[in-house]
């Protein structure tokens, strides 16, 4: 897999920083907006796609959240935190 250049690092930082300051803040229709948003600018990132299974998980929606984790693991297999969500849904 290709790496990201300082540019796309940087803006992917951002966004992170604003997803997780909503979601500590408990606006979570702001916080899946903003995670939406960094999963469309780095299709590659896992994190959002986690975090929007996350989101899933913790609004009752079991099965929504287990399709996210599954795409995220096909393409990451392996990933922690992809793993981690799966183990607390079962």
């Amino acid at each position: 897999m290709r790496r990201a250049g300082p540019a796309r690092r940087r803006a992917t930082c951002a966004s992170a920083r604003r997803c997780w300051a909503c979601w500590a803040a408990g606006f979570r229709t702001e916080a899946e907006d903003a995670f939406r948003d960094a999963a469309r600018a780095d299709p590659q990132a896992p994190w959002p796609r986690v975090a929007l299974a996350q989101a899933a998980r913790q609004d009752g929606r079991a099965e929504q959240a287990r399709a996210m984790l599954a795409a995220v693991l096909a393409e990451h297999p392996g990933h922690a935190g992809a793993m981690l969500e799966e183990a607390v849904l079962a």
